[in-house]
C-alpha cells in the first residue's frame, strides 16, 4: 500500500531522527516493512529524508509556526503539487487534522482513499480556549472533507464518538486501537532511575511528581505548577517534555519561588523516558483535553500510582476514581493534589491494589495492536 502522511514537524524531527519515525509507525499500525510511506510535511526547515527502504520523508520551509489556517492551507498546496509533479497516486491519505485534508476536494474521490487519525478532539479543545475563531475555523474544515473521510481511526470512547457525531462517518469505518509504546522497555531503565534522580538533585525521601508532555496550552502543565507551589515544600516536580510555554513555565515557577524543585529536563527519546517513570511516586496528566494520553498508560505500565483530570481517553484508562488511579477536582486542584500526596506518604493500602489493577489494564491493551491492513482494504 503506498500511504501519504501529512503532518507538521516544527522541530525537524523527522530529518534527524529516523528510528524514533520508525517506531512512531509500528506504534500507530502503519507497518513501515510492507507500506511504501511518504512523509509530507512543513516546517522551519526545508530538507529530504530517506527514512528506511520504504519511508521517506519532505519537509517545506514555513517560517510561520503558529499562522493557521495559513499553515494548513499551505500544506494542502504542497500535497498537491507532491502528487501532480511526482505522479505520485496514494492509495491512502492519512492526516491528524481535518484542517489538512481541504484540497482532496480538488482529486476525484476515486483516486484514493482518505483515514483521519484523532489523536486529538480538535473541536472540543477549540471550544475550551475561548476562541469563537479558532472554534469555528475547526467546524469549517470539518464540514468541508467530512464527506471526503473513508475511514478514521480513533484510540479512545471519545476520539470514537468525535468521528461519529462531528466528522458523521459510520461506526464499521471508524477502527478503534490502542498505539502500541510498550512493545520495548530497555533493561537499564530501572538502575538508570536512580542515576537520573540523582542527577536531579532529588534525595531518596523527597516525593517526586512527574509529567511526560509537551510544553502547550491544552496539556495544562500551567495548572500542575500552580497546584503544585501548594504542596510540602520537600516534594519535587519532573516535566520531560519540550514546547512553546517552557520560557513562560520556567518564568512562574521563578515567581512562585518554586524553581528549585521544578527540573524542566526538555525532549528525551522514548528509551531513556522510561527511567524517569520508574522513580517517580506519583505521575500527573494534567491536560484539559486530550484523546487517550500514552503517556499515562506508560506509567502505568511502570507501576507507578496515576492522576489527571476527567477529561476524554483519560476517563477511559482510569475508570472510577481509584479503580486504575485518582481522578483530580478541576476546581480545587491544589487541595485534591494534596489529598493523594497524603495517601501515598501514608501508604494507603488502596493505592498498591490500584496500581496492580492498572498495570493488568494496559497489559490487556498490549494485546490490542493495531494494523492498518486490518481496518483498510486498497
Amino acid at each position: 500500500m503506498k500511504i501519504l502522511i501529512l503532518a507538521y514537524d516544527w522541530r525537524g524531527f523527522s530529518l534527524h531522527d529516523s528510528k524514533e519515525v520508525l517506531r512512531r509507525l509500528n506504534r500507530d499500525g502503519f507497518d513501515p516493512e510492507n507500506n511504501v510511506i511518504h512523509f509530507l510535511q512543513v516546517g522551519p526547515v526545508s530538507g529530504d529524508k530517506v527514512i528506511s527502504k520504504n519511508v521517506t520523508s519532505k519537509v517545506i520551509k514555513f517560517p510561520f509556526q503558529h499562522a493557521r489556517p495559513l499553515s494548513d492551507f499551505f500544506l494542502g498546496i504542497v500535497a498537491i503539487i507532491f502528487i501532480v509533479k511526482r505522479k505520485f497516486i496514494p492509495d491512502l491519505v492519512v492526516a491528524a487534522d481535518a484542517a489538512l485534508l481541504w484540497w482532496v476536494n480538488f482529486f476525484k474521490k476515486e483516486r484514493f482513499q482518505v483515514c483521519i487519525f484523532i489523536n486529538g478532539l480538535n473541536r472540543v479543545w477549540a471550544k475550551k480556549t475561548g476562541s469563537k475563531a479558532r472554534y469555528w475555523y475547526v467546524v469549517l474544515s470539518e464540514l468541508v472533507v467530512r464527506r471526503r473521510i473513508d475511514h478514521a481511526m480513533t484510540i479512545s470512547r471519545d476520539s470514537f464518538e468525535y468521528a461519529k457525531n462531528y466528522l458523521k462517518i459510520k461506526e464499521e469505518s471508524i477502527h478503534s486501537f490502542t498505539p502500541q509504546t510498550f512493545e520495548h522497555i530497555p533493561e537499564f531503565s530501572k538502575l538508570k532511575s536512580v542515576e537520573i534522580k540523582r542527577q536531579l538533585g532529588i534525595s531518596d525521601e523527597s516525593m517526586t511528581l512527574l509529567t511526560v508532555s509537551r510544553l502547550e496550552k491544552e496539556k495544562g502543565i500551567d495548572l500542575l505548577i500552580e497546584a503544585f507551589s501548594t504542596q510540602d515544600t520537600r516534594a519535587h516536580l519532573v516535566i520531560v517534555g519540550e514546547g512553546s510555554m517552557m520560557k513562560e513555565l520556567k518564568d512562574r515557577c521563578k515567581e512562585l519561588n518554586i524553581h528549585d524543585r521544578v527540573h524542566f529536563v526538555g525532549a528525551v527519546n522514548h528509551d531513556a523516558v522510561w527511567s524517569y517513570y520508574y522513580f517517580a511516586d506519583l505521575y500527573i496528566q494534567p491536560s484539559r483535553s486530550e484523546a487517550l494520553g500514552l503517556s499515562l498508560l506508560e506509567a502505568m505500565l511502570c507501576g507507578v500510582l496515576v492522576g489527571a483530570f476527567p477529561v476524554g481517553g483519560l476517563r477511559d484508562s482510569i475508570g472510577e476514581q481509584l479503580n486504575r488511579g485518582w481522578f483530580f477536582d478541576e476546581h480545587n486542584f491544589s487541595q485534591s493534589l494534596k489529598e493523594i500526596v497524603e495517601r501515598i506518604k501514608n501508604k494507603d493500602g488502596n493505592v498498591g491494589d490500584v496500581v496492580a489493577r492498572a498495570k493488568m489494564y494496559v497489559h490487556e491493551k498490549i494485546k490490542q495492536a493495531p494494523k492498518i491492513q486490518s481496518f483498510i482494504s486498497i
